[in-house]
């Protein structure tokens, strides 16, 4: 089972802070492929870094995916 991060940050945050919460631990990358899906536990967006191709599942908040539904990242 892959270990699941928790999103940090506020769901009326600016996308720069939405964008650089959900940046790439490795190489600090913001540019990513992200996807919100639900599951039993909850929501997760599953963020795939553009520069390295590493990949994690970073849990949300019911007001963190609304956010990411609403305005997604550019």
């Amino acid at each position: 089972m892959q270990a699941v991060e928790v999103a940090q940050f506020f769901e009326d945050d600016v996308e720069a802070l939405v964008r650089a919460s959900l940046a790439c631990p490795l190489c600090l990358s913001g540019t990513m492929d992200a996807a919100v899906d639900e599951d039993d536990g909850g929501f997760l967006v599953r963020c795939s870094c553009v520069s390295c191709g590493h990949e994690r599942l970073v849990g949300l908040t019911d007001a963190q995916a609304l956010r990411l539904a609403l305005v997604p990242l550019a």
